[in-house]
């Protein structure tokens, strides 16, 4: 007895010593949804993939508005720029001569304006890039979904293992009781020893549960904080209970093309369709508005105030159609098709597999809701039946084994509530996400 009293409160002190190097935060389960958004890295990563697409639709919209450049540049002729002209031009018997012109320094500035009014690629990319930002943001929802599924798993989880230790420990308890009210019977000679023998065993091994419990419960936090986005520095504490009699309602027909993932395979359609539309605009042709003025001067100093400098202008319009591109349009429609059809044969595949998905999760959910009915008035027979043989036994009426078996089926029946009361909370957060509403 002294042995088990000083593991179980070296356990206690363990606990205690692990807590105190934490700071205490209390969370309920919507809390920690709240604070994984808030934190959780990955899901960062994915808002800034909207950022990223709110950005590109600028980008894209940028093709339509008008192109300005400026450029200058100097030339120094070591030998002097040549022109041919017929030789009776400067009274040479030759028909073409070659004549110098220029100074040996020319300088040159010029500012240009591309300004397209005609360009149906480009309208076609701008839309491309808004269907993108639409596939992004329902990406967001998704992965914000199944984060919330993950996060809210995993409290599940933490409590089921908070729950099970607390039921072991107190079959622990109602163990060393019996040890030594066996101990007692048998100093007295009333007891057999291979009672007291049984309930040692049954500590040992409670004890050795109950710290292998400890372990995968550490490991969980660790694990539950990381989702969060914590550190070790606090000390979460779970308030909600794993046992609930609330129930989650929901119109599921109507609610099921709200999933995230269904969206945004509705949006790749659409974006496929606009690539197609993209590939075949390459095929219209393209008008322009286009501009320029520049500045010149050559002379073989570099007296700058002596220069003239004539000025060129011109405003026009050009026109660009494409004849031959080398097949390279043809073919990238041909792409484009083929990626059409594989959007729509992929949407159809996940309506069907989401429709499975429903149907499935709406069974496991009845059959986890029977068990647990099952298993609460299996508990509420094994309260009663623990409740009389403990009576009858301490009246000398029933046996040590009796009340050993009525004690395991009682702690039996707890762990089968605890267990179908996680089910039914999973298979109900599931149930949520197949349908779009978590």
């Amino acid at each position: 007895m002294k042995n088990i009293h000083n593991i179980l409160t070296g356990l206690l002190l363990l606990g205690l010593c692990y807590s105190g190097k934490a700071q205490r935060l209390e969370l309920n389960l919507n809390e920690a949804i709240d604070l994984a958004k808030k934190n959780n890295k990955a899901f960062m990563v994915q808002k800034l993939e909207n950022d990223l697409a709110e950005q590109a639709i600028k980008e894209s919209k940028g093709h339509l508005l008008p192109t300005i450049s400026a450029g200058g540049s100097y030339t120094h002729f070591i030998d002097r720029a040549v022109i041919f002209m017929p030789g009776s031009f400067v009274g040479s018997e030759s028909p073409v001569v070659d004549v110098a012109v220029g100074g040996r320094n020319a300088w040159n500035a010029a500012i240009n304006l591309n300004q397209p009014i005609l360009s149906e690629v480009a309208r076609r990319q701008i839309k491309s890039a808004k269907l993108n930002a639409l596939v992004e943001q329902e990406q967001s929802k998704d992965m914000e979904t199944i984060l919330v599924l993950d996060v809210a798993k995993t409290y599940y989880e933490v409590l089921l293992i908070e729950e099970t230790i607390l039921l072991n420990r107190q079959s622990l308890e109602r163990n060393i009781y019996a040890l030594k009210d066996a101990k007692q019977l048998y100093e007295q000679g009333k007891g057999l020893k291979i009672d007291t023998v049984r309930s040692a065993i049954a500590i040992d091994n409670l004890i050795a549960d109950i710290a292998y419990l400890e372990n995968l419960y550490q490991i969980a936090l660790i694990q539950f904080k990381y989702k969060l986005g914590f550190s070790d520095q606090y000390d979460l504490v779970l308030t909600d209970r794993l046992v609930s009699e609330s129930e989650v309602n929901f119109p599921i027909e109507e609610q099921v093309n709200y999933r995230p993932d269904l969206r945004q395979q509705y949006w790749f359609v659409e974006l496929s369709k606009n690539g197609l539309e993209k590939s075949q605009a390459q095929r219209l042709p393209v008008l322009s508005l286009v501009g320029s003025y520049q500045l010149q001067a050559q002379a073989d100093d570099l007296s700058f105030s002596k220069y003239a400098w004539p000025t060129t202008s011109y405003v026009g319009m050009q026109l660009n159609v494409p004849v031959f591109t080398g097949g390279r349009t043809n073919q990238q429609t041909a792409q484009a098709k083929l990626k059409l059809q594989q959007a729509k044969t992929a949407l159809q595949d996940l309506e069907e597999k989401v429709a499975i998905e429903v149907q499935s999760i709406q069974v496991r959910l009845q059959g986890a809701k029977d068990r647990m009915d099952m298993h609460k008035r299996t508990l509420h027979a094994a309260e009663l039946h623990y409740t009389m043989v403990m009576q009858r036994y301490q009246e000398g009426l029933s046996s040590r084994l009796e009340f050993t078996d009525a004690e395991l089926a009682l702690s039996q029946a707890k762990l089968s509530v605890l267990l179908s009361a996680y089910e039914v909370n999973v298979a109900q957060l599931e149930l949520q996400k197949a349908v779009g509403l978590l």
